[in-house]
């Protein structure tokens, strides 16, 4: 009993440990609050502003009975109000898209706690103001930069305004098709023209940083150039975060006819969750984990705020929305703040890059304690180094998460649910198989360590192949000291043509039959690791 309970200490220990070393810390530039901007989206954890959106199996079953699309969801006020109290002090100014997302109070919500607004005007193509309202693109536009006007000249907190988002950008990619479904550069310029004429503020568009480079006639018709700059998304790129922005800026500033412009990133980050991207030229990978996502924030800030530049990361808020409808998975997790309005990481100190650790070590030891304790018990006869071996297998099969563990930088719960739901399912099914194979496992290991048994071997020319056909495969271990492992005998006989005779006193494990594949696996695997130490043997056709 005490070697058991030193082998289950042992294996607690190592698994700590284990866990522990893939934590580390990593350096990024200190930033001083308040930050100059976020962007906002005003939508809680459990909403979908666009739901509404003619696409997927419920939607299209939908259209069978009506053409009336369902109603627009809309941001709830209480929300935006907690939300504005929870960013007073840590910012200035906060970026909205959408002026009929709450543009009637949230000036007035933005002013009870000291924050100043940069309200936008989003325009639609056609084809998305009838997905997602039933109507004309020029009676939805209309309504938006009617509204834009009205909170800019009744509301001093309103200092500037921005009419559309990346329209151009989407433009590029269809301009060459029969029929885009994107605003042109024209129908923008109309817009922005129509706003200006009506308001007292400054007045601009948001686009990428090449856009502005590729349409100087529309850095014309602005009043200062609000520019996005994502080196997540730009995986041609091989340089840093801080590397990129600094390189934009400059070609930006470079430009003849953005001389006298203000530049303005409206728009800079990195999301903590998201799918890894590969530059294709060099191999550089840029990871989308809290710890990539904290430092590559702070040094960007950092250096935007040493060059007098006025910036808005984006975002403020996670939008778990964004990651099935809109951007991908990387799309809902850009925020400072989960969606549970939690703050992600700190501004000044170093970033831990795996603070989790614990959660993972915990729900592996949690995963694996009850097969563990079970086997020890059950076959005390075998070896330490077996009974290692099979605490080792079974803590790993616990470990499994949804992906290989990331290295993170603050706690993210649904993140961290997920992974324990994948562990519950996969988790399971890896434990009942590890229970089929315990004996075989930990024998196998014992005999490749201290050289028991001999090396596998088939039936000789002439071998009688009569006798009774059993049903599964079995896995013949070449020990005489183990009695928990079920006793085979000197004869073994099996499915004709795989008959073999033993010739001393040998222990087996029955496993699952070939429909299963888990025979064939264990016979497969334990002939590569340990050729030594084993007979094998066939099943029923």
């Amino acid at each position: 009993m005490i070697r058991q309970s030193l082998v289950l200490l042992i294996a607690v220990a190592t698994t700590i440990l284990g866990w522990r070393l893939l934590d580390g810390q990593i350096d990024a530039a200190n930033v001083e609050l308040p930050l100059h901007g976020v962007t906002y989206a005003p939508w809680a954890k459990d909403q979908d502003p666009i739901e509404a959106k003619s696409s997927g199996v419920v939607s299209f079953l939908r259209t069978a009975f009506t053409d009336v699309p369902p109603p627009a969801v809309k941001p709830r006020k209480e929300q935006i109000e907690r939300d504005f109290a929870m960013l007073a002090g840590k910012v200035q100014y906060v970026r909205t898209y959408r002026t009929t997302d709450g543009g009637e109070y949230m000036p007035e919500l933005a002013a009870r706690v000291g924050l100043k607004l940069v309200p936008g005007a989003w325009i639609y193509s056609p084809t998305e103001a009838k997905q997602q309202f039933g109507r004309e693109a020029s009676e939805v536009n209309s309504e938006e930069t009617r509204a834009l006007i009205r909170m800019a000249n009744q509301n001093p907190n309103i200092e500037r305004v921005l009419v559309g988002n990346e329209n151009i950008l989407r433009w590029d990619g269809q301009k060459d098709l029969p029929d885009p479904n994107a605003t042109s550069p024209e129908q923008l310029i109309r817009e922005i023209r129509n706003v200006k004429r009506n308001v007292k503020v400054p007045v601009s568009t948001a686009e990428p940083w090449h856009v502005w480079r590729d349409y100087p006639e529309l850095a014309k018709a602005v009043d200062y150039i609000a520019v996005h700059i994502l080196p997540y998304w730009d995986e041609k790129s091989s340089q840093t975060p801080l590397e990129y922005v600094k390189e934009k800026i400059g070609i930006l500033k470079s430009l003849p006819y953005l001389q006298n412009k203000n530049i303005i990133v409206t728009e800079v980050g990195w999301p903590s969750n998201g799918a890894s991207r590969r530059s294709p030229g060099t191999g550089y990978i840029k990871r989308a984990t809290p710890a990539e996502q904290a430092k590559s924030i702070r040094d960007m800030v950092a250096w935007l705020k040493a060059q007098n530049i006025d910036y808005f990361v984006v975002e403020a808020i996670d939008q778990p929305w964004k990651a099935y409808d809109l951007e991908g998975k990387a799309g809902g997790y850009w925020g400072l703040w989960d969606a549970d309005r939690r703050q992600k990481f700190d501004w000044s100190g170093s970033v831990e890059t795996f603070p989790q650790w614990w959660l993972y070590a915990a729900w592996s030891i949690v995963g694996a304690l009850p097969l563990m304790a079970f086997f020890l018990w059950r076959w005390r006869g075998v070896g330490t180094v077996g009974q290692l071996a099979f605490c080792a297998a079974a803590v790993l099969a616990a470990q499994q998460p949804q992906e290989p563990a990331p290295r993170l930088s603050s706690f993210d719960r649904g993140n961290s649910l997920s992974m324990l739901k994948q562990i519950k399912e996969d988790g399971a099914n890896m434990h009942v198989m590890l229970g089929r194979l315990a004996p075989a496992v930990a024998q196998a290991a014992q005999d490749a360590v201290h050289g028991h048994g001999r090396r596998c071997r088939y039936p000789a020319r002439g071998t009688d192949m009569s006798g009774p056909r059993t049903s599964g495969w079995i896995y013949v271990l070449a020990s005489q000291s183990h009695p928990g492992i079920v006793k085979i005998g000197r004869t073994a006989r099996h499915t004709p043509g795989r008959m073999i005779e033993v010739d001393r006193s040998a222990y087996a494990a029955s496993v699952p039959g070939p429909k299963s594949g888990h025979g064939r696996l264990l016979i497969a695997f334990m002939s590569r690791r340990w050729p030594t130490g084993c007979w094998r043997t066939g099943g029923s056709s």
